[in-house]
C-alpha cells in the first residue's frame, strides 16, 4: 500500500508529462508517499477510521491488518479467515472492525480486546539462537523447558523467565583425538572446539565436559585412568580429575601446547609446543626437569616408551626425535627422518617399535633401538591423519583424510580389507556423512575408536561393523518432562533421542542406534518407566527409560511420523503421519487399534484428553479435528480458522478448551464442544511450533521459530467467551 497526503498532490498535465518522457527530459520530481509493508499478497481494501488515525487493511493472504496513520507502524493483524479477505471496514466508534472473506464469513473484531490478548501475560523467554521446536511445562507448573533447532535444550523458570540450565551435549565441531579409560567403559575424545568430553560407552551419553582445553585438542590420559592432561587456551597445561574438576595449571609456557603424554607409572609429562619445544615435568608438581628444543617446526605427537627411558616426539620439520628421559638429550644416532611433515606417532605396547604418518601419504614402520626403517606401507590416496599400533603389535591403522581406516598387517605390511573383501579400506566412509581424523585400539585390540568432525564411532576391529556412537545431538525437536519432574526427555535430528537430568544437566540415557532418520517426537509414559518416539523412518519406538532398550516397534504408517503421544493411563499411544492418518495403538502389544481418517493433508501432531475419550489432530489442510477415541470416528467438529497448517495442539486438563498453535503466526482458544474460535494470541514474528499448558491450567506456553517461548497467563481469558460475532451459511 501507498500513504500519500492530499496537500501533496499537485495537478499535473498529462500530455506535457508524456512529452517530457518521450523526449528524455528531466522528469517532474515524484510527490512523496510511504509504502506500507505488511501484506504477503495482493491488498484488496483500505480504508480509514472515522477520525483519520488508523487504517484497515485486507488482502489476499487471509489477514486483516491496522495501521497508526501517523507513525506508519503496522499495529496488530487480524487472522482468522480461512480465505482472502475482499472488504474490512470500521464500524461506528472506531473500536470495531467487520471483515467479509471468500470463506462465506463476515467477522466482527473487538480491537481493543484483540489488542489486550496481544500483549496478554506477554513474558517472552529469549535465549536460543534458532527455532525453538518444542516445549514443555515441569508436572508442578514452575519450570518450562524449550528444546531448539540450535542443538540445546534450556529450562527456565516460569514465575520470572529466567534462564535456569541449558543441556546440551557432544563437541561443536572437530574432534580430532580419541582415547579409551582403562575400565573399557569410557572413552574420552578432544575437540579443537576447546573441549574435552568424556562419554559412557554403554549408553553412549555424554558424561563430563571439560572447557577451555586448548584449539589444538592435545590430551592425554594416566594409565589408571584417574587424571587427565590438556592444553588451554592460555599456553597452560591443565590437570583434570575424571569428574572434570581442575586439579591444577602449569604455566610459563612461550607457546600453545600441541602434543601431550603421560608416562607409564604416571610420574611425568611430556610437553611439545607449537614452535618446537619439548618440556619434561613432574606430573604431581608441575617441576619442569628439563627442556630442549631441536625440533624446528610445532610438534605434532608425544609418546613415552613402556621402559621409562626413552621419550619420542614427532614434528612438522619431517622428523621423530627420541629423548633419553633422564638427561633430556636427544638421540642424534637414531632420528627417525621422512620426507615431509610427520602426521602421527604411535609407539608399540612393547616400545621396541613406532609407526608413522606422514604428509608423503605412506605409513612407515620403524625399529626404535636401531633408527631404522622396517617397511613402508604402499602410499593412500589421500593424507594420513593419525595411525595406531594394536596392543599385541600385530595390527595397524591409518586414518586418510578421504574417510578411510586402513589396517595393516604390521609383519608383511599387507593392507587387511574389509571382511569378504579381497582388497581396500578396511572402513570406507567416504560415501558417508562420517569424517574420519584419528583412530585408536581399546587395550584389548577387540575395538576401534575413530573420531572426526563432531563425532566419535566404535566399532568391531574384526568385522568392521560399528558398535555405538557419540556425537552431540543435532537440533531437539521435542522435549517432555517424567511424571516428577527429575528428568525428562529430548527428541533429535540426530535419529536418537536423550533423557537429561533436570537438575544437573547431564543426559542419563540415550536412545538410539534403531531409528535410522531424524527422531521428531519423544514422551514418557505416565507412569516414567516407559518413552515413546516418532521418526521420520515412518516408525515409533517404546524404550525402557531406565535402561534405554528397546521394548517393540509400531509399524504401519506410510509416511514419516511427526507427532506421538501416551493417553492418561498409558494404555493407548496416538500417532500423526505424512499419510494423512492418525493412529491408535495398543502400547502392551503394539498392535494397531485404529486408523483416523478425515484430514486432506499430513497430520502434524494429536493429543488425547485427560479422559482419553477424545483426540485432537492437527494438519497442513489448516485445521485441526476431534475424534472418538475408542472408536476413531470423527466428532463432527473441525476446528477452522487458521489460515496455514497447525502445528500443534492441546487441551486444557479439564478438557473443556482446545489450543492450536499454526504456520499463521497465530495460536488459537477452541470450544471443542461446538468448535467455535474463542479468542487468537499473538506476539511471535514466525511460525508456532508448539503449544502446552500447565499441569494446573493457568498458563499456556508457546514456542515459535522466532526462537523464543511465551508464557500466557490463563487467568484474564478463562471465562471470555466467543469475542467475534459471525455470520455465515447456516449449517444444516
Amino acid at each position: 500500500m501507498l500513504l500519500w497526503r492530499p496537500d501533496d498532490l499537485k495537478s499535473q498535465d498529462i500530455d506535457k508529462l508524456l512529452n517530457q518522457a518521450l523526449s528524455g527530459a528531466e522528469s517532474v520530481q515524484q510527490t512523496p508517499f510511504t509504502a506500507l509493508n505488511g501484506h504477503s499478497a495482493g491488498v484488496r481494501s483500505v480504508r480509514f477510521s472515522s477520525d483519520g488515525k488508523l487504517l484497515v487493511s485486507c488482502g489476499n493472504d487471509n489477514a486483516v491488518c491496522v495501521w497508526d496513520v501517523a507513525s506508519r507502524q503496522l499495529l496488530k493483524t487480524l487472522r482468522g479467515h480461512a480465505s482472502r479477505v475482499s472488504a474490512a471496514v470500521f464500524m461506528p466508534g472506531d473500536d470495531h472492525l467487520l471483515s467479509a472473506g471468500y470463506d462465506h464469513y463476515a467477522k466482527l473484531w473487538n480491537i481493543s480486546k484483540y489488542e489486550e490478548v496481544r500483549v496478554l501475560g506477554g513474558r517472552v523467554l529469549k535465549g536460543h539462537h534458532d527455532s525453538v521446536l518444542g516445549a514443555a511445562f515441569s508436572p508442578d507448573g514452575r519450570t518450562v523447558v524449550t528444546a531448539s533447532r540450535d542443538r540445546s535444550a534450556i529450562a527456565w523458570d516460569v514465575n520470572n523467565g529466567r534462564q535456569l540450565r541449558s543441556y546440551h551435549e557432544g563437541h561443536s565441531y572437530l574432534a580430532s583425538a580419541a582415547l579409551f579409560f582403562p575400565d573399557g567403559q569410557r572413552v574420552l575424545t578432544s575437540a579443537v572446539d576447546n573441549s574435552v568430553r568424556i562419554w559412557d560407552m554403554t549408553s553412549g551419553t555424554q558424561l563430563v565436559t571439560l572447557d577451555g582445553t586448548g584449539t589444538s585438542a592435545a590430551v592425554a590420559l594416566s594409565h589408571d585412568g584417574q587424571w587427565i592432561a590438556t592444553g588451554s587456551d592460555d599456553k597452560q597445561v591443565r590437570i583434570w580429575d575424571t569428574s572434570g574438576k581442575l586439579l591444577r595449571e602449569f604455566g610459563g609456557l612461550k607457546s600453545e601446547v600441541t602434543a601431550l603424554a603421560i608416562s607409564h607409572d604416571d610420574r611425568y609429562l611430556l610437553i611439545g609446543d607449537g614452535i618446537g619445544r619439548v618440556r619434561l615435568l613432574r606430573a604431581e608438581t608441575g617441576e619442569q626437569l628439563w627442556e630442549a628444543r631441536s625440533h624446528s617446526a610445532s610438534i605434532t605427537a608425544a609418546s613415552f616408551t613402556a621402559d621409562g627411558k626413552r621419550a619420542l616426539t614427532a614434528s612438522l620439520d619431517n622428523s621423530v626425535a627420541q629423548w633419553d628421559l633422564i638427561t633430556g638429550q636427544e638421540d642424534r644416532q637414531h632420528i627417525l627422518k621422512h620426507p615431509d611433515s610427520v602426521t602421527g606417532l604411535s609407539v608399540s605396547r612393547d616400545g621396541t617399535k613406532a609407526l608413522t604418518a606422514a604428509g608423503d601419504k605412506i605409513v612407515r614402520l620403524w625399529d626404535l633401538a636401531r633408527g631404522e626403517l622396517i617397511l613402508a606401507m604402499p602410499p593412500s590416496a589421500a593424507p594420513t591423519t593419525d595411525v595406531a599400533i594394536s596392543p599385541d603389535g600385530k595390527r595397524g591403522v591409518s586414518a586418510t583424510s578421504d574417510n578411510r581406516l586402513h589396517l595393516w598387517d604390521l609383519a608383511t605390511g599387507r593392507e587387511l580389507p574389509s571382511p569378504g573383501e579381497k582388497q581396500g579400506a578396511f572402513l570406507d566412509l567416504s560415501a558417508t556423512t562420517m569424517i574420519l581424523w584419528s583412530a585408536a585400539f581399546s587395550s584389548d585390540g577387540s575395538r576401534l575408536l575413530t573420531v572426526g568432525g563432531a563425532e566419535a564411532h566404535l566399532w568391531n576391529a574384526q568385522d568392521g561393523k560399528q558398535l555405538m556412537t557419540f556425537s552431540p545431538q543435532s537440533a531437539v525437536s521435542s522435549v517432555q518432562f517424567a511424571k516428577g519432574g527429575d528428568k525428562f526427555v529430548t527428541g533429535s535430528w540426530d535419529n536418537a533421542a536423550r533423557i537429561w537430568d533436570t537438575a544437573s544437566g547431564s543426559a542419563l540415557v540415550k536412545l538410539g542406534g534403531v531409528h535410522t532418520r531424524f527422531v521428531n517426537a519423544s514422551v514418557f509414559s505416565p507412569n516414567g518407566t516407559q518413552v515413546l518416539t516418532a521418526s521420520d523412518d515412518k516408525t515409533v519406538r517404546l524404550w525402557d527409560a531406565s535402561t534405554g532398550k528397546l521394548i517393540r516397534s509400531f509399524v504401519g504408517h506410510e509416511g514419516r511420523v511427526t507427532d506421538v503421544a501416551f493417553s492418561s493411563d498409558g494404555k493407548w499411544a496416538v500417532t500423526a503421519s505424512d499419510d494423512k492418518t492418525a493412529r491408535i495403538w495398543d502400547v502392551e502389544d503394539g498392535k494397531e487399534l485404529r486408523v483416523l481418517r478425515g484430514h486432506s493433508q499430513a497430520v502434524l501432531c494429536g493429543r488425547f484428553a485427560a479422559d482419553n475419550r477424545r483426540v485432537i489432530t492437527g494438519s497442513d489442510d489448516t485445521t485441526a479435528r476431534l475424534w472418538d477415541a475408542a472408536s476413531g470416528e470423527s466428532l463432527g467438529v473441525t476446528l477452522a480458522g487458521h489460515t496455514a497448517a497447525v502445528t500443534s495442539v492441546a487441551f486444557t486438563p479439564d478438557g473443556q478448551r482446545a489450543i492450536t498453535g499454526s504456520k499463521d503466526i497465530t495460536a488459537k482458544l477452541w470450544d471443542p464442544a461446538t468448535g467455535k474460535e474463542i479468542l487468537t494470541l499473538t506476539g511471535h514474528t514466525e511460525e508456532i511450533t508448539t503449544v502446552a499448558v500447565s499441569p494446573d491450567g493457568n498458563s499456556l506456553l508457546t514456542g515459535s521459530r522466532d526462537g523464543t517461548a511465551i508464557v500466557w497467563l490463563t487467568s484474564p481469558w478463562r471465562d471470555v467467551q466467543v469475542p467475534v460475532a459471525q455470520s455465515g451459511p447456516r449449517r444444516p
